[in-house]
């Protein structure tokens, strides 16, 4: 197996040469996550498989900061307080819904 660090919206594979992509806890920390779907479409070969683990911003307590109720201050105090945490900008319309939305719209099978 050989690990390779880039960005995940633009890998550095060559079209339908991978078999798994596996993004675990990542997609809601990429800004602009809809193009890793995209990219991840690219690369995956007919019998790929993408695996995505979404954490639940908007549980009580923010799984990435430890901070209650994150998911329901607003948009500006959020910033702020995960800047705060080295966390950047969590992306919180990476929800479930939305990302099997923009699956579908790549043609994976949810």
């Amino acid at each position: 197996m050989e690990f390779v660090v880039a960005d995940a919206r633009m890998l550095p594979f060559r079209s339908s040469s991978i078999h798994a992509v596996v993004a675990l806890s990542l997609l809601e920390l990429v800004p602009g996550w809809d193009k890793m779907v995209s990219e991840a479409q690219r690369v995956l070969s007919v019998i790929g498989v993408f695996v995505i683990q979404l954490p639940n911003l908007m549980y009580l307590v923010e799984p990435h900061t430890k901070f209650p109720l994150l998911g329901f201050l607003p948009k500006r105090i959020r910033s702020v307080i995960t800047s705060s945490v080295n966390y950047g900008e969590l992306q919180f319309s990476c929800t479930l819904k939305n990302v099997v939305r923009k699956l579908e719209e790549h043609n994976f099978k949810t």
